[in-house]
């Protein structure tokens, strides 16, 4: 489950070293947990000082949907999030999965995808019973520190 012209990459990192970040968070769940994984993974994300976080534009946004939509499957490929991030500028596209089981048991794994390859440049998961939404920030700071900040 899941998610750039050469010329493009190079006069993007001209006037910056710090390569732009698209997020994708799949899995339902509540707008408020989202929120909640959103909030966390651009935080952590901007910490690193190696990634800007690209805002999530309702264009951006769409287009994840329209493909989920168009795809009856399932959830929308890493090769099709690679290409929407790619066309809204992203040099990576960062996926954040996540699981919750009702008894509160949560697994959360992501992986940052280079738009430009498709090559996956890392990977990281974890787990925890979540009982509060302080649970849930600790699970996703977890995992985005993980995949953002440590080499």
């Amino acid at each position: 489950m899941c998610l750039m012209s050469i010329g493009a990459h190079t006069v993007a990192h001209a006037r910056s070293d710090k390569f732009k970040v698209a997020i994708y968070t799949t899995n339902k769940l509540s707008d408020a947990d989202r929120q909640v994984i959103n909030s966390s993974v651009i935080s952590n994300l901007i910490r690193s000082d190696r990634y800007i976080a690209l805002e999530r534009t309702d264009t951006f946004l769409n287009a994840i949907q329209n493909e989920h939509d168009y795809q009856l499957s399932g959830d929308v490929s890493d090769n099709q999030i690679t290409r929407i991030g790619a066309k809204h500028g992203a040099d990576y596209v960062a996926v954040f999965d996540t699981a919750k089981a009702e008894d509160g048991y949560c697994l959360m794994s992501a992986k940052l995808i280079n738009v430009e390859t498709g090559e996956v440049i890392g990977s990281v998961s974890s787990n925890r019973s979540i009982k509060s939404t302080p649970d849930l920030i600790a699970l996703t700071n977890n995992v985005a520190y993980r995949l953002f900040c440590q080499d």
